[in-house]
């Protein structure tokens, strides 16, 4: 328990959160004591510590419910994830604080990634397929005179206004 009250890392459970916001309590006291007399620079300073402390408890707390660190900062968040149970066994953030150590890491999906063959090799392929050949033309038809840019399939084309082939 308490071993990186520091850090944004990892993930703990209900009782060591509720126990940081206990200490936040008793810190807030502490440090308004200090800044009714000539302590204020080190009231101040005191609030700051026990803030950050806050904030990344309440981050590894909410990483422990599944959900993204972030989610801590939005007001009354706080008050539910003294509630909200963690995920059973490891998640994305680590393992479970409650089962310690000897739980087995996380295992990712490997990322699938294509990579394509180089260009010559492409080219190369595609000069020696017998796949058909298209390709975009521009002609004026001699039926109904309309400036064509269609599409050529193995050398036959038509008019796309009136149907017509090409001459």
């Amino acid at each position: 328990m308490f071993k990186a009250p520091f850090s944004f890392t990892g993930r703990i459970g209900r009782l060591e959160y509720l126990l940081t916001v206990l200490g936040l309590i008793f810190t807030a006291g502490l440090s308004s004591s200090f800044m009714r007399g000539d302590g204020e620079f080190f009231g101040v300073i005191i609030m700051l510590i026990a803030f950050w402390v806050v904030i990344a408890q309440g981050w590894k707390r909410s990483q422990d419910a599944g959900w993204h660190g972030i989610i801590s900062v939005i007001p009354y968040v706080n008050f539910v994830l003294l509630f909200v149970g963690g995920d059973q066994g490891a998640n994305a953030y680590g393992p479970n604080p409650r089962l310690g150590a000897n739980q087995p890491a996380p295992v990712q999906p490997s990322p699938t990634t294509y990579t394509p063959p180089t260009l010559p090799e492409s080219w190369e392929r595609a000069r020696q397929s017998d796949a058909p050949r298209i390709r975009t033309i521009s002609f004026k038809c001699g039926a109904c005179g309309a400036q064509n840019a269609n599409v050529e399939y193995q050398g036959t084309a038509c008019c796309q206004f009136c149907g017509a082939p090409k001459e």
